[in-house]
C-alpha cells in the first residue's frame, strides 16, 4: 500500500498513526509505524491494526507526511474525524439508495 494515515476511535481507545501500511483484505492491517501521534508505540514499531467500520485510513504522499510529521496532533485528528464522517455519510447514502430500490 504504502504511507498512510490510520485512524481508529473507541469508547476506551484512540488510534492515531501515521504509517507505513499493508492492506492485504484480512481483518487486520499490518503497520510499520511512523509516527504515533499519541504516543503509545515507538517509531518503526510493527503492529497488527483491525480495519473494521470504526477504522479508517488514507494514503498520502511524501510531501503531506514530513507536513503531517510536524503537525499538532488536534490538527491531525480533526482532519480523520471529518474523513471519518463523510465516510460514515457515504455509507448511509448507500443503504437508503438500496432500500428505495
Amino acid at each position: 500500500m504504502g504511507l498512510a494515515i490510520y485512524y481508529r476511535e473507541t469508547m476506551r481507545t484512540r488510534k492515531l498513526y501515521i504509517c507505513s501500511l499493508i492492506d492485504n483484505g484480512a481483518k487486520n492491517v499490518k503497520i510499520t509505524v511512523i509516527r504515533d501521534v499519541f504516543g503509545k508505540h515507538p517509531k518503526d514499531a510493527k503492529i497488527k491494526a483491525p480495519l473494521d467500520w470504526r477504522a479508517v485510513y488514507v494514503p498520502i504522499d511524501r510531501k503531506f507526511k514530513n507536513k503531517m510529521l510536524k503537525a499538532p496532533a488536534e490538527e491531525i485528528e480533526i482532519m480523520m474525524r471529518r474523513v471519518q464522517s463523510r465516510r460514515m455519510q457515504k455509507i448511509t447514502e448507500r443503504l437508503m439508495r438500496s432500500l428505495e430500490s
